[in-house]
């Protein structure tokens, strides 16, 4: 039997499609058209945490991210055609390896040396395609056009930025950014925002780059929920528990995909204190049911969020809530880690020298 709408919910959907179609025309005619003059305004900030239309998010994302860089269309299609030659040397020496045979052992052999190759960014994105947003079925038909370019912008960033190249978790941003903007704005936003945000840290699980980030966390979690921060203190809940995988999928494997456009909304807006703001909004969400919860409860709630348990409008009202994680605030308990950090990693470096 299926249940039909009540009365109320009815009313609330439609207050909700009025909504979007207002927020949509305030766009359209107040904001994007005069972007210089509204860019740094108080009623762009409301309006972007109030969750940016969908029909306008692509725009406002790329003119929020901006290109710093100066990447350039140019670039891009450079990188690209770089990025096609690489991939086809890839499938010859996938070939080369099946035609290999009989050469398989010893220190130096022909197919460890074609191994140790393939052991490259080409494969990662080959097994990453398929594991990107799996609950959207038109990323991952036969010839799918949004699958051909998500494989063609990671592997031009390949190229781009050989000195990072690809790690696991870069495919979810940059297929996030690819559902609202064309191949070659997506490609220059994605550059953009790894090179400002705390991505690359993460990805690259850089040290002690993830340690200052990590504690960080801490300090805003000790401050702004005490109780709970003790209570993962006594059952010994640590932060990279949970805060690695949120971070590196920002947030794509652990909340719905609508509510991780909302939290990229912000994120794009105010950087990476709005994801650790994100995440303390989640600890809050489920901050009751976490303080009854033994070690493997909590751990296991915290890598399984119960997705269906979570109210939009709740879990987005604890958000804003937190209004003591501040991109300033952010800001200076990082440089203060930073300096933590690095003043006890020389300390113990030199005493270690003295052995």
């Amino acid at each position: 039997m299926v249940m039909s709408k009540s009365p109320a919910d009815s009313t609330r959907v439609f207050i909700d499609e009025e909504r979007q179609t207002h927020l949509c025309k305030v766009w359209r005619e107040k904001i994007l058209p005069k972007w210089e003059q509204k860019k740094h305004s108080r009623k762009l900030r409301d309006l972007v945490f109030e969750g940016i239309p969908p029909s306008v998010r692509g725009e406002a994302w790329k003119r929020i991210i901006g290109n710093s860089l100066k990447v350039t269309p140019e670039l891009y299609s450079i990188l690209c055609e770089q990025a096609d030659k690489s991939r086809k040397d890839f499938e010859k020496l996938s070939g080369a390896i099946a035609d290999a045979d009989g050469d398989v052992g010893g220190s130096g052999g022909t197919v460890e040396q074609l191994y140790s190759r393939e052991r490259s960014a080409q494969k990662s994105i080959n097994l990453d395609l398929p594991r990107t947003f799996p609950e959207l079925a038109f990323f991952h038909v036969e010839s799918s056009p949004l699958q051909a370019q998500l494989r063609e912008l990671l592997e031009a960033y390949v190229c781009f930025r050989p000195d990072i190249g690809y790690t696991q978790g870069m495919s979810y941003l940059a297929a996030g950014l690819l559902l609202y903007m064309d191949g070659c704005d997506a490609f220059i936003s994605f550059c953009n925002l790894l090179h400002r945000s705390c991505f690359i840290a993460f990805f690259s699980m850089k040290m002690p780059d993830v340690q200052i980030y990590l504690q960080t966390h801490q300090r805003l979690f000790k401050s702004e929920l005490p109780a709970l921060y003790e209570h993962f203190d006594k059952i010994r809940i640590e932060p990279e528990m949970y805060m690695v995988g949120w971070i590196m999928s920002a947030y794509c494997r652990s909340l719905p995909l609508d509510l991780v456009f909302r939290v990229w909304d912000g994120f794009i807006l105010d950087g990476d204190a709005y994801l650790f703001r994100t995440a303390l909004g989640i600890l809050k969400y489920f901050e009751d049911a976490l303080l009854k919860s033994s070690f493997e409860e909590c751990a296991f709630l915290l890598s399984h969020l119960p997705q269906d348990q979570i109210v939009p409008s709740v879990l987005f009202q604890k958000i804003r809530s937190l209004s003591g994680v501040s991109k300033q605030r952010f800001k200076h308990i990082y440089l203060k880690c930073e300096k933590e950090i690095c003043l006890w990693n020389r300390e113990n470096s030199y005493v270690h020298s003295k052995e």
